[in-house]
């Protein structure tokens, strides 16, 4: 492949946590190396986050957000899942145009999913879920054809991203049937603003010199929310010219980017502050390799998301946001480790 950057499902190549004090933009870390104090703020989002696997589909990270087992992730994560129960639809995104890499609309059918279970494991255990809700109107694809895309067909690519086929439809609410998870971590409307120090607990496949991890490790990672795309270690080794699609495409009012250190099989990350509310859900990271670069992350605001909830499911909303966990609602009261 030509291209150097890595999508996770959208654009090419693009791949889709401490020691105290806590720094910005730190690596992923195992749990294991942290301090107590770390540990203890950390508790919460370590019984809330999990890796998982569905079948088919990939490794990713999801989170609980509700007390009757409902979690999020990312939408490619599930995506093999939805093709084979038949709940994907794909058409032509130029229909008439001759070009050897065809671009594909990608949508969910939303009727089809209340018929919907997928099978698969979360880390070691057997379970069964069920696609609550799925993001935005749909997306792009394939990933190796939308930089070209965007480039040679400008003003088409940008009417497809306007209509609602874009990055922000990356997202997916699930429930594991008969779980009662042991605690969860609540969505909120409220958006992060520059320079916000943010944490993720991520299950990365991780190959790096002194740390290797298949998906079902957990590792920990915080960061910075930054400006935008531009502000990417990425953007500035590459340079404007180098980049191979137009730049603004990625510069979202539903997305935001930070320094945290997200892998592949990291997807779905759920991003929390200092009060462990999640902010946001990782999606993507703009790379020119598997070494960590600070900046690239883009991850969906989580106001977005409840957003297009309360409006896709007004009837099971507050079912599927309610998180009253106690071990969350106890530990509101400690001090983060920034503090």
């Amino acid at each position: 492949m030509k291209l150097k950057h890595f999508a996770w499902h959208f654009l090419p190549i693009l791949f889709l946590c401490a020691a105290a004090p806590l720094q910005r933009g730190r690596e992923l870390t195992p749990i294991d190396q942290l301090g107590e104090k770390h540990l203890t703020f950390l508790q919460p989002a370590l019984d809330a986050s999990f890796g998982f696997r569905l079948d088919p589909g990939v490794n990713c990270t999801g989170t609980y957000i509700s007390d009757k087992g409902h979690f999020i992730t990312a939408l490619h994560c599930i995506s093999a899942c939805l093709a084979k129960s038949g709940a994907l639809v794909r058409e032509r995104a130029l229909p008439g145009h001759f070009t050897l890499r065809p671009t594909f609309k990608v949508s969910v059918d939303e009727v089809r999913l209340k018929d919907i279970t997928c099978k698969g494991k979360i880390g070691n255990k057997d379970v069964e879920v069920t696609v609550i809700a799925t993001g935005g109107k749909g997306w792009l694809e394939p990933k190796n054809s939308l930089a070209a895309f965007s480039k040679r067909f400008p003003e088409e690519y940008k009417e497809l991203v306007d209509e609602g086929f874009e990055h922000s439809a990356d997202y997916a609410v699930l429930q594991v049937v008969n779980t009662k998870p042991k605690t969860c971590l609540p969505l909120v409307s409220v958006d992060v603003s520059e320079g916000e120090t943010l944490h993720a607990v991520s299950f990365p496949c991780l190959k790096r010199d002194e740390l290797r991890t298949s998906g079902q490790t957990p590792l920990y990672t915080s960061g910075v929310t930054t400006k935008g795309f531009k502000e990417s270690e990425y953007f500035k080794k590459l340079g404007p010219r180098k980049i191979e699609f137009h730049v603004e495409s990625v510069d979202r009012k539903e997305t935001f980017f930070s320094t945290l250190d997200i892998e592949k099989c990291g997807s779905g990350s759920a991003l929390f502050d200092d009060r462990l509310k999640i902010v946001g859900i990782a999606t993507r990271v703009y790379k020119t390799s598997t070494r960590y670069e600070s900046g690239g992350l883009e991850s969906i605001r989580s106001s977005h998301i409840l957003k297009e909830l309360k409006n896709k499911r007004p009837a099971d909303f507050e079912e599927i946001t309610s998180c009253s966990a106690k071990s969350h609602a106890s530990h509101e009261a400690s001090q983060s480790p920034l503090l």
